[in-house]
């Protein structure tokens, strides 16, 4: 006879046959057996068979629901089997019970707070931004700075020393943005990352029964996600209110200079009227006089126009800042508060996706910033006081 071939190994046709009528008998046993027991069940009074079947139910159900427990302790694969196999499970066993965090809340709080952050971003980074407009103002505050040092008005040193004020906030503020913006990438690549981790311990879910230790771990990795995503926000919190500070102290600054510059001007033009009495009497005498309080007044004209500009867009964005820190205080407590719903993984693996394909998306557009009104505004007015310059030149 020849061996039948079995894997790596040789099964010789006596032990097929051996083992084939052990298992031919065995089938024949139960099916005697069961033969039996039907003919004792014909033998038992009806009333009889319904009372130990009515016992044996009420037996067997306990002795179940004890056992699947058990099993659901100590061996986690037959939680799935137990809870698929047996009809409303999801009320009859707490193991059952399809209730985990809700990922999908809390994922929808980051990516809010996150393209809340983009657009702050975009201003903060981009040409014609608040950091590089505050910069060109203090390049040209250091320069119009010595012209006021060498000229003839009368409060020369008090409107250097505050022009120099001025120009030491502005570096302050410049540098306290670019920590801001540096904050708001940092926090963008940690909300990728933990989307990205959420959306892979959810996919390893799909179509599995969430037994008590895995509903711990989720809620244990929730809370986690929870804990960094507040961590997160409250490191923004506290970089958008040292920016608004600076930017706070650049607008006082601004108003010094300000009142100086009207008190001076209020000055010159004094002066300019008692000299223009006195050219009456002597035509041409004080011609050189009367230049020098013109260029005065033309420099004093050129430090208000400017710091019309500037307290204008920085009044703009301490606005935008302070409702961007309104709106992330918002979202701490949003994100801060657990909730537990009965969101099915499926539908929470989808939603997590979508997110984290938005928040992709929304980074790759970032540099792009539409101009708003406000510059608008900004650009139209320099380009008038520009021309006012020139006539008034001509």
């Amino acid at each position: 006879m020849s061996p039948f071939y079995c894997g790596e190994n040789y099964l010789r046709f006596e032990i097929l046959l051996e083992i084939y009528n052990q298992l031919n008998d065995i089938s024949q046993k139960a099916v005697v057996c069961l033969r039996e027991i039907y003919e004792f069940t014909k033998k038992i009074p009806k009333p009889t068979l319904f009372l130990l079947t009515f016992l044996l139910t009420l037996i067997g159900l306990p002795l179940f629901y004890i056992t699947s427990t058990i099993l659901s302790i100590f061996y986690l694969p037959a939680t799935d089997l137990i809870c698929k196999v047996t009809p409303y499970s999801d009320s009859a066993f707490s193991f059952c019970e399809f209730s985990i965090p809700n990922f999908t809340g809390l994922v929808k709080a980051q990516v809010e707070a996150q393209e809340r952050l983009l657009e702050q971003a975009a201003e903060l980074d981009s040409e014609g931004s608040l950091a590089h407009d505050i910069k060109k103002a203090e390049l040209a505050t250091k320069d119009l700075m010595q012209v006021v040092k060498h000229s003839k008005l009368q409060y020369k040193s008090i409107l250097t020393e505050k022009l120099k004020e001025f120009t030491e906030a502005s570096f302050e503020t410049n540098s306290v943005l670019q920590t801001l913006q540096v904050r708001a990438q940092t926090s963008l690549d940690n909300t990728l990352t933990y989307i990205a981790f959420t959306f892979q311990a959810m996919e390893e879910l799909n179509g599995k029964v969430v037994n008590p230790r895995k509903k711990r771990d989720l809620t244990k990795l929730h809370d986690s996600l929870m804990e960094l995503a507040d961590g997160d926000l409250r490191k923004l919190i506290v970089a958008t209110d040292h920016a608004l500070k600076a930017l706070k102290k650049l607008d006082d600054k601004q108003s010094s200079i300000h009142e100086i510059t009207s008190l001076e001007e209020s000055l010159q033009k004094i002066g300019l009227k008692e000299l223009l009495s006195e050219l009456w009497t002597r035509l041409g005498g004080n011609s050189v006089e009367r230049n020098i309080f013109e260029d005065n007044l033309k420099l004093l004209k050129t430090l208000e126009s400017q710091r019309g500009i500037a307290v204008e867009r920085i009044s703009s964005i301490m606005q935008n800042l302070e409702k961007f820190q309104k709106q992330l205080s918002i979202l701490r407590d949003e994100t801060v508060t657990r909730l537990l719903v009965n969101i099915p993984v499926e539908v929470q693996l989808t939603n997590i996706k979508k997110a984290l394909m938005r928040l992709q998306n929304n980074e790759v557009v970032v540099g792009v910033r539409k101009p708003n009104k406000t510059e608008n505004k900004t650009e139209n007015k320099t380009e008038n006081n520009s021309e006012n310059n020139t006539e008034n030149n001509t």
